[in-house]
């Protein structure tokens, strides 16, 4: 249980600037460095966000993987060293979220604030950017955007297509940044959480439109299936092979 609550913990960290409209028409492949020190942890990673249609694999820091498929919110998180997987159905990952979400002040608002300049800015990666900020759903969001990115409008569509429904999923009827509201590509997002719980920060290291294999969203022939625990449950090993 404690791998699967890291693996969701560390998905709306990948996925907060990814907001909104329909299903994207090319594939992407974006590389993040996460700093995660929400909720009590203290996790530093470096991701990859492989994109295609309406599904995504999510690997992380080469332990963990995560197959989503954006259509019905089931995930398959696939754990390297256990060379093991454990499969949540949607509803499944609806009711974590929304069990995660009583924890915190999360109110649904039917309106996006708009974003606001401080008129800050930073050189990050090589690129000029300038900070916006918003509070959503009483936790406070900073993007540092780059203005100048090149296709960015393109990127941020393509971008956008797959966290439609897994927002929706998540918290239903609560609304969305639009690609358009943003100015240009953000590099850097930071999340302050409600109640001064942490704080976590994705920064853009690279974003490729290239094409994506579907063999990526396949499952490792040698890999074994283990039950999704019970909150508390730790999760079981998967059973030895018997030698003949």
């Amino acid at each position: 249980m404690l791998r699967i609550m890291k693996s969701i913990r560390i998905l709306p960290a990948a996925l907060c600037f990814i907001l909104s409209t329909g299903f994207c028409r090319a594939d992407l492949v974006i590389v993040q460095a996460i700093d995660n020190k929400a909720a009590g942890m203290n996790q530093n990673m470096e991701i990859t966000m492989k994109l295609k249609g309406d599904r995504a694999r999510i690997d992380m820091g080469g332990q963990m993987s995560s197959i989503i498929d954006g259509g019905t919110g089931d995930m398959i998180t696939l754990m390297h060293s256990q060379k093991a997987t454990m499969t949540m159905k949607g509803e499944q990952l609806k009711a974590m979220m929304e069990q995660f979400a009583k924890t915190q002040d999360r109110t649904p608002t039917s309106e996006v604030p708009p974003l606001v300049s401080t008129g800050k800015t930073e050189t990050i990666n090589g690129f000029a950017t300038e900070e916006f900020t918003h509070v959503m759903m009483g936790n406070t969001i900073n993007y540092w955007i780059a203005k100048d990115y090149p296709n960015y409008r393109a990127i941020l569509e393509q971008m956008t297509a797959f966290s439609k429904n897994m927002g929706q999923m998540a918290s239903p009827g609560v609304q969305q940044v639009k690609p358009e509201a943003f100015p240009g590509l953000p590099i850097r997002t930071e999340v302050t959480m409600s109640g001064g719980t942490g704080t976590v920060i994705s920064t853009i290291v690279s974003v490729e439109e290239k094409s994506v294999e579907a063999s990526e969203f396949n499952i490792p022939a040698d890999y074994k299936a283990i039950e999704v625990p019970t909150l508390g449950t730790p999760p079981s090993a998967p059973a030895p092979v018997q030698e003949k």
